[in-house]
């Protein structure tokens, strides 16, 4: 992952996710959850991008994992 770096402090709920281009990849797998065991993640979806924008699902005060 680019943006956001682990362990950051965001102060805005519209979250841009970004990561690199890994060669031969056709899509990526972006899980966001409020639990570090990811059963249940807020969002799962597979992308062709490099870039995921968050504009729902992440609420103030509150944290979250990525993956």
């Amino acid at each position: 992952m680019i943006k956001p770096n682990n362990g950051d402090y965001l102060n805005y709920i519209h979250v841009l996710f970004e990561w690199e281009q890994i060669n031969d990849a056709t899509s990526y797998n972006l899980q966001i959850d409020d639990n570090a065991s990811f059963d249940t993640p807020l969002v799962a979806t597979n992308s062709e991008s490099l870039i995921y924008i968050e504009t729902d699902l992440i609420d103030w005060e509150s944290s979250y994992f990525w993956r």
